[in-house]
């Protein structure tokens, strides 16, 4: 009779209990009750994961971006440095020193190259055009001295030649110079605030001194 009572409130109660009265199940309506709860509680937990995911993802493209402005950022400081070399020199111990010199503002524009020479080591430099905005000379740049003579090679061509007698140079593109473009007045070719420009006041007494005798 007491089992009977048992399962007949269980019945129609909807809860489960042992045989000493204890609750073992909830009510279905309680179950259900519940089971909202579950679901966010999962939907809470994969949201997180989810944007735990993200994070981690954003930080990682974070840092590629960095790096690559950084990239780009020394590309782009190569490109446009200021930037000055020697492409080819010799020395003759009677006619003096001799260079080609390049510089370029910025590689995007080109080099501006120049043949140099002076009498002695504490002469100024001669300045003679050669080129402008032009690409890197990459094959062979040569200076061959000979008797009152230089030439300026590039690969099997030669550019042009100095008179070291009177100081002319012939190129042979754009034709012959009677005298240096500029006189540089400093042991730095690449000095541009030392120079005095032909047709500058300073050149009708310069000039004369330093074709003759390198002063």
């Amino acid at each position: 009779m007491i089992f009977r009572l048992i399962a007949y409130s269980a019945v129609t109660s909807g809860r489960w209990a042992d045989a000493d009265g204890h609750l073992i199940q909830e009510t279905v309506a309680e179950g259900l009750h519940r089971q909202p709860a579950l679901g966010s509680a999962r939907t809470k937990a994969i949201t997180r994961r989810v944007m735990n995911t993200a994070a981690r993802k954003m930080r990682v493209i974070s840092v590629i971006l960095c790096l690559l402005v950084v990239a780009f950022a020394g590309l782009f400081h190569l490109l446009l440095a200021d930037k000055q070399e020697t492409w080819a020199q010799a020395n003759n111990s009677e006619l003096g020193e001799f260079r080609v010199v390049a510089d370029s503002m910025n590689r995007l524009d080109g080099w501006n190259v120049e043949f140099c020479w002076r009498r002695h080591d504490r002469a100024p430099w001669m300045l003679y055009y050669l080129d402008h905005e032009s690409p890197r000379w990459r094959d062979g740049v040569r200076i061959s001295v000979s008797e009152g003579s230089v030439v300026v090679s590039r690969g099997n061509n030669e550019i042009g030649r100095l008179n070291t007698s009177d100081g002319s140079f012939l190129h042979h593109r754009t034709g012959k110079y009677q005298h240096p473009a500029a006189i540089v007045l400093s042991a730095d070719p690449f000095c541009r605030a030392c120079q005095v420009s032909s047709g500058s006041p300073g050149w009708a007494s310069l000039w004369p001194d330093v074709k003759d005798r390198g002063q």
